[in-house]
């Protein structure tokens, strides 16, 4: 008889990235920590076999694709509890770790949270989100306080929590493939319209990936992220290259040139945050523009608090 909560408060949304190993790192230390009232939910292209008959404990669901933010919206979608957390294959969660994230939700204003994402070997604090610096687009960074305000701009979707119905309807705010760009994209979909982020401090999970391994992540198309910011917040040439020289003069070389061309992927960038489809109002199912997507935004983190 499956060993699903009746109603589960959290539900762990782990995707198959196709490698084993990681993988059921990750899935292990789920299951070994993972408080009664929460469920698990594996999802996958359809090529998982469930080689260690776990079908009793948690639920296997197959995405549209093997693309990763496809098997988010999947996992999204079958989640029956009230607060989603998305842990990637290579992630490994620690004790306690779900208990000490719901608390933040208890503030209502509250619709995404980060834990502390730690290094796997000494676990040291490596970051609780991503911030634009002035030398870098995005890059990741550690606060300490209970509510990231405008200091930490979002999440990293790899390790992160959220309130239900906020992360259904704003995974939709992105159409493209890249975790990264999901990232900057959902996380200031949310805050724009009015929700906040929080940090749980006590919240351990530790990383797939090195910390350079992850610096190295966030700086590789430093174009493209900054025109997804720029999105949100404005941007155009002279701003465009005046980050470009600070990031000469704070040591990013590597990015300072990406930075100061974002207006090339300015139309890239609108193309990609375009397509969303939003269910949760009354609008027909097509492509919304920004002024839409923001009032749909705030019900549904009205909704969800």
């Amino acid at each position: 008889m499956p060993k699903f909560p009746t109603i589960p408060q959290m539900t762990v949304v782990v995707p198959y990235q196709g490698c084993a190993e990681s993988f059921d790192d990750t899935l292990a230390s789920v299951l070994q920590h993972r408080p009664g009232d929460c469920e698990v939910v594996v999802t996958h292209d359809g090529g998982y076999q469930d080689p260690y008959a776990l079908h009793d404990e948690v639920r296997f669901i197959v995405a549209d694709s093997d693309d990763w933010m496809d098997q988010l919206r999947a996992g999204a979608k079958a989640a029956r509890g009230r607060f989603v957390h998305i842990l990637s294959d290579g992630c490994r969660a620690t004790e306690n770790w779900i208990h000490a994230a719901l608390g933040v939700f208890e503030d209502g204003d509250i619709a995404f949270a980060s834990p502390v994402v730690c290094c796997p070997r000494d676990r040291h604090p490596i970051h609780t989100g991503w911030a634009s610096g002035v030398g870098t687009a995005c890059e990741p960074k550690r606060m300490t306080t209970s509510y990231a305000g405008d200091r930490i701009a979002g999440v990293f979707l790899d390790a992160s929590f959220w309130r239900r119905d906020v992360l259904r309807t704003t995974l939709r705010s992105f159409g493209g493939t890249d975790a990264l760009e999901g990232s900057l994209v959902v996380s200031q979909t949310i805050t724009s319209a009015g929700g906040k982020m929080g940090i749980a401090e006590d919240s351990r999970v530790l990383s797939g990936v090195s910390e350079s391994q992850l610096y190295q992540r966030t700086h590789a198309n430093q174009r493209h992220t900054q025109a997804l910011i720029d999105h949100f917040h404005g941007g155009g040439w002279v701003a465009s290259l005046i980050r470009g020289m600070n990031s000469v003069f704070t040591g990013h070389l590597n990015v300072a040139f990406q930075r100061a061309t974002a207006p090339l992927a300015y139309r890239w960038a609108d193309q990609v945050i375009a397509a969303v489809e939003t269910p949760q109002t009354d609008c027909p199912a097509t492509t919304l523009d920004a002024k839409t997507r923001l009032h749909a935004a705030k019900t549904t983190v009205r909704r969800a608090a």
